[in-house]
């Protein structure tokens, strides 16, 4: 009878596991259908239904302590109101519910990377929403490019369901990296044995089938938005991650390895970016590159314009929602053609320098570093084999801040949210010293 009881209390506890992993990643899907939750209305309804999800998971797990990092997060939020960021209030409400959102969600990644059975499942719901969404979209795209080029398109580059492709590269590189945490590991396992090239290959695709198939997808449409700085970064840091994850983990007496596999996916990179896809009766990507200098030039007098709209307010900035209001105020019959189709600083620096000014950046640079500085230490600190994920979204980091360097992804709640619950994930499961639930979900191993 007790035998019983336990099984079936062992199968609910399984369920309920599976549940509270999926509703974030199913939540986080929908948001970027939603076109990445950008209508107020939208980013609202998603708001509070993820702070509902984190209460109910916290309940669930009977989580009763909060993280300094969280309790920093919090603070950091408070504060920041209290200065005055909520300048205009209409637009402001809104994106500071984006931002309690995301303190949320990134606790919530927290409490599910602490456990190594909700942080596997987690990462696998999140892996498969997104292979989903690529994969649908990528084949939309090409049933429907001469049906109907508006539907998924915009200017013959893949948007899928955002207004601009820059923001889709955004989210198709997080979705990309968190696909590649779940390959490397056997990667470099394979290689740690000297393993012929072809051979790591067909393991990876029969191990790792659904990750392969994501991966596979979601760089084939990260191609089709011809988004230049998003497949540069993103391809370059998946090169990087590839070597450095199998020249870490590669046997000491085979040197040759360190090289001759990081060479040939170095290589395979290069040729996939020549076979970018064939679109208004030309290499479309290979245009584009022939237009960089033309666009740096825009670039460079929209910051010129944000720059001095920045040192109007230059200590708290114009505040939450105060963006086009601010930027209304230096729209000339010049500069009007640039600043209104624009609609954003394209920086994220300089986009929080505007909002929130050199205060309000130094919060945000220390609220990251903080959620940065678990998943920092553990690459440093843990043994072979077991850094892989913790390091794919330090360089996940890398990737995201610099396209938001030249873009505006981040400022699309869909993306910021996923990448924000990812963090949070990766920063729990550096947690070694949380309560376990029943004594057997306790994170063991990274990976």
């Amino acid at each position: 009878m007790d035998n019983t009881a336990s099984m079936f209390g062992m199968v609910n506890r399984k369920r309920r596991n599976a549940v509270l992993a999926i509703a974030p990643a199913a939540t986080l899907a929908f948001a970027c259908i939603f076109r990445g939750a950008e209508n107020p209305g939208s980013s609202a309804l998603f708001s509070l239904f993820i702070l509902l999800i984190v209460v109910v998971t916290a309940v669930f797990l009977r989580r009763r302590q909060v993280t300094w990092e969280c309790l920093l997060l919090i603070a950091l939020l408070v504060v920041g109101g209290a200065l005055g960021w909520t300048g205009n209030w209409y637009q402001a409400r809104y994106e500071y519910a984006e931002l309690w959102a995301a303190v949320a969600l990134f606790g919530l990644g927290q409490m599910l990377g602490a456990r190594r059975r909700t942080f596997e499942l987690a990462r696998a719901a999140l892996i498969i929403a997104g292979g989903l969404y690529a994969g649908v979209f990528l084949v939309g795209a090409l049933l429907t490019k001469f049906s109907d080029p508006n539907l998924f398109w915009n200017d013959g580059r893949l948007a899928a369901t955002f207004v601009s492709p820059n923001v889709l590269a955004t989210l198709l590189n997080i979705i990309l990296f968190l696909s590649a945490s779940r390959i490397m590991p056997i990667a470099g396992d394979l290689a740690g044995r000297r393993v012929q090239f072809i051979h790591v290959v067909h393991e990876i695709v029969r191990r790792r089938f659904v990750s392969t198939l994501t991966a596979t997808c979601v760089y084939g449409a990260l191609l089709m938005t011809a988004s230049r700085a998003g497949i540069a970064f993103g391809t370059g840091g998946l090169v990087i991650y590839t070597i450095c994850v199998l020249s870490r983990d590669k046997s000491s007496d085979d040197p040759k390895f360190s090289w001759r596999v990081p060479l040939s996916i170095g290589l395979l990179s290069v040729l996939c970016l020549y076979l970018a896809l064939d679109q208004q009766g030309g290499m479309f990507l290979v245009e584009r590159s022939g237009q960089i200098a033309q666009d740096t030039q825009g670039r460079l007098q929209l910051f010129s314009h944000y720059w001095g709209l920045w040192q109007e307010q230059w200590l708290l900035g114009h505040g939450l929602g105060g963006f086009n209001s601010a930027n209304d105020e230096i729209v000339t019959r010049e500069n009007a053609p640039l600043l209104i189709s624009i609609g954003a600083a394209h920086n994220v620096v300089l986009q929080w320098l505007i909002q929130g000014g050199v205060v309000g950046l130094v919060m945000i640079l220390v609220g990251w570093g903080a959620i940065h500085y678990r998943i920092l230490k553990d690459v440093l600190s843990a043994p072979r084999g077991a850094w892989t994920f913790s390091f794919g979204v330090l360089l996940l980091s890398g990737v995201v801040v610099l396209h938001g360097m030249v873009d505006y992804g981040l400022e699309i709640p869909g993306v910021m949210w996923n990448y924000v619950f990812i963090l949070g994930l990766a920063n729990g499961n550096t947690i070694k010293d949380w309560m376990p639930e029943q004594g057997s979900d306790t994170k063991t191993e990274q990976n």
